[in-house]
């Protein structure tokens, strides 16, 4: 009998851990882009072998870091200081970077981003981003429409 309730015990265990798993979402995890396209009404242009990039969901948090860019941003100077560049050089490689992290939440396919620290302090002010998703496997493809009207198409790639 001691056998019998030790064995429903663990059963039971089991049963309500497995119970408190929350499911994992579909973009949970580690992405970068493969592949990019920009359209607005004054240029359009794509890349396939976009620059560097991590996209990172966890639960209920997120992080994007990319280079919106076909060219590489430019390196700066051996002997720099963050006091000593030029508003050139800060410009040049600071324009074409995306930067925050924040909460998401999913809806239906879409998913909706709240950052919480930006390379843009206005993008912290309330502001939230809609993303259309579709993921088939280790691939997820993602568009934005800005309110400018440009849209925006990433190719990600799961790296885990």
């Amino acid at each position: 009998m001691k056998k019998v309730i030790f064995f429903g015990m663990i059963i039971s265990l089991v049963i309500v851990s497995c119970a408190q798993e929350e499911e994992k979402s579909p973009i949970e995890g580690v992405w970068q882009i493969s592949e990019y396209t920009f359209n607005s009404p004054d240029t359009s242009w794509t890349s396939k072998s976009p620059q560097p990039s991590l996209w990172v969901f966890g639960k209920e948090y997120y992080s994007m870091m990319y280079v919106y860019s076909i060219e590489p941003r430019p390196l700066f100077p051996d002997d720099y200081t963050r006091n000593t560049l030029t508003d050139e050089q800060i410009r040049s490689s600071f324009m074409t970077f995306i930067a925050n992290s924040g909460k998401f939440e999913l809806d239906g396919s879409k998913f909706i981003v709240y950052p919480i620290v930006a390379l843009e302090p206005n993008y912290m002010t309330n502001s939230s981003t809609e993303y259309e998703y579709k993921i088939e496997g280790d691939t997820m493809e993602s568009t934005r429409v800005s309110i400018t009207g440009s849209i925006r198409y990433y190719k990600l790639v799961r790296l885990e």
